[in-house]
């Protein structure tokens, strides 16, 4: 009797994690997106000692795709001593629908710390944002890993 309960508390939990990948959001990823292409730039790549710069995303989701305003998109920095993110990031949803206005990229600020030394620096991290099918119905959580290049002046 006692073995029947394990036998059914085992395909229980399978059951359960089927379930999990198989509606509702799934697990985040940290790959390339193949349902929304993602891509990075800088509104000046050029940036001096103290001062702030922005960071542009724009998200292109495959038809039928769309990427949610709520919750909002986040960003995270890996190279947290040269460059800090200064404020949420700016992004504008669609009136209608309440998405996210794919044809205007979010806005991340940030700002160069006083004490890094001219040159060029990679900065990387990631960008986190939710997307959705219109037509199968599900939505998932993604990690986008992003990178861009900041030349440093005096």
């Amino acid at each position: 009797m006692i073995i029947r309960y394990i036998h059914f508390f085992q395909l229980f939990i399978l059951f359960i994690g089927f379930l999990g990948t198989q509606v509702g959001v799934a697990g985040e990823s940290s790959t390339k997106n193949v349902d929304v292409q993602v891509s990075v730039a800088l509104a000046d790549s050029t940036i001096s000692f103290g001062k702030t710069g922005i960071i542009l995303v724009t998200f292109t989701p495959a038809d039928d795709i769309h990427v949610n305003a709520v919750p909002p998109v986040e960003f995270s920095l890996r190279s947290a001593r040269a460059f800090r993110l200064s404020s949420k990031p700016t992004q504008i949803a669609d009136k209608e629908s309440g998405y996210l206005l794919t044809r205007s990229p979010v806005a991340q600020p940030f700002r160069l710390s006083k004490s890094v030394p001219p040159g060029v620096y990679r900065m990387a991290g990631t960008v986190v944002y939710f997307y959705c099918s219109d037509i199968e119905g599900w939505c998932r959580k993604h990690v986008e890993p992003v990178e861009c290049f900041v030349k440093v002046v005096p």
